[in-house]
């Protein structure tokens, strides 16, 4: 039998060994948490190494690009500026097209419509190659009369294709009741203009045989705009109107938040403000980074 005294050293020794075994669990299973966390910093970093490498590469290939030709360069900055002035307008004319609509008379708008709606006319146009093939165009114009001569405006690139001319066009007027074929087809050479015209004397809509009234006076940027003619996507029986304002000019054209699809091409933009024709709308070309469309001013 032990004794107490030697009972109690046993214990408090026993008692000593436990807690020694405990801190010792203890501070190991801390040490392994530290290298764990040391090893996740360790791949973070890691990664974060390869994620630098990869981009610093690819400014690098870019940079090769850009150095070795000139012309993507200067395409590039022309890009990213025209994507600047879009995105520091588009609010703006958002703004200004919502105080617009709050205060234009809608009974404005329809009159416009429906004044403007005889003029514009759907346009066919088949292009034929050397070759034995061909493209069809559908497209939209413009009608006017001038001393008893009925002319057609339109975009160039409806009724031309890698540099060859449509040899004629069909001109359908709004309600689909007229239709008469233009057989005299010129392009201008520096511009997306191109005019019909009509070997033979015809009868176009009672609207279309005055003389257009063209714009005199530029517009501002959010005066607004009309769209009239006849997109892939609008209706199937007459003309389309969208409207939008004025959003920018470039060069030949004016940028307008209006919707303008395809066959829109050689439409009527008008200028609400002065009821007058400001130009004719142009689908934005492929590629390009704005999202706004465009007018060529006439």
């Amino acid at each position: 039998m032990l004794k107490k005294k030697e009972l109690d050293v046993l214990i408090k020794t026993g008692l000593f060994g436990f807690i020694l075994i405990c801190f010792v669990f203890s501070v190991f299973s801390h040490l392994q948490g530290v290298r764990r966390d040391q090893q996740i910093q360790k791949n973070y970093f890691t990664q974060i190494g390869v994620v630098k490498k990869e981009l610093a590469d690819t400014k690098k290939i870019v940079k090769a690009l850009v150095d070795g030709n000139s012309e993507l360069a200067q395409n590039l900055e022309e890009e990213r500026s025209k994507r600047e002035q879009s995105e520091a307008t588009v609010l703006a004319s958002e703004k200004k097209l919502a105080a617009l609509t709050a205060n234009l008379d809608a009974g404005d708008i329809t009159k416009i419509i429906t004044e403007w709606s005889g003029r514009v006319v759907k346009i066919e146009c088949i292009v034929e190659f050397t070759d034995g093939t061909n493209k069809k165009s559908t497209a939209s114009g413009v009608a006017t009369t001038n001393a008893g001569v009925t002319e057609i405006y339109t975009s160039k690139h409806v009724v031309e294709e890698k540099g060859v001319l449509a040899k004629e066009c069909q001109v359908k007027s709004e309600d689909g009741t007229i239709e008469v074929v233009a057989d005299i087809i010129k392009a201008d050479s520096s511009k997306d203009l191109a005019i019909l015209s009509f070997s033979k004397s015809v009868r176009l809509p009672i609207t279309a045989m005055t003389a257009v009234k063209k714009c005199t006076i530029k517009p501002v940027l959010g005066d607004q705009v009309v769209i009239l003619g006849y997109p892939s996507v609008g209706s199937s029986k007459g003309v389309t109107a969208t409207d939008g304002i004025i959003s920018g000019s470039d060069k030949d054209f004016y940028i307008t938040s209006a919707k303008i699809e395809r066959g829109n091409s050689g439409g009527a933009a008008i200028y609400v403000k002065n009821n007058c024709l400001l130009g004719l709308p142009t689908l934005v070309v492929a590629g390009q980074v704005e999202s706004l469309a465009r007018i060529l001013a006439l």
